[in-house]
């Protein structure tokens, strides 16, 4: 797979998949590019997919991290299901979100995909 230096353009199938597994509870195994460049393999239990400002982001259960992630869905490629799933308990996804959001400034203020509708 040959990824996109501009994290703004995200891969519409894999947007589905991810899109497809929140709804559904379905476990997702994809590629990652991290923030630093290196690549990774993700095994998740995605919750919600979130825009702030041009960006798609998927908030997700790692579950190799063992913990709640953000990830950048243009950084995500070659999603594929694995399993329906039963959910990790849910922490308060919209407050880390936040806090993560914050942590590096931005001009648009964080919309979830429900509200967009």
């Amino acid at each position: 797979m040959r990824w996109v230096a501009d994290d703004h353009v995200v891969d519409p199938e894999a947007l589905s998949v991810l899109a497809a597994a929140c709804r559904d509870r379905e476990e997702v195994r994809f590629a990652y590019r991290r923030h630093d460049g290196d690549d990774s393999r993700r095994l998740v239990q995605p919750h919600q997919l979130v825009t702030a400002g041009r960006r798609w982001y998927l908030v997700a259960w790692d579950q190799q991290r063992r913990d709640w992630r953000t990830m950048t869905v243009a950084r995500i490629a070659l999603a594929a299901p694995v399993a329906v799933i039963e959910p990790a308990e849910l922490a308060d996804t919209v407050r880390r979100f936040a806090t993560h959001l914050t942590a590096s400034p931005r001009e648009t203020p964080v919309a979830s995909l429900s509200e967009e509708q």
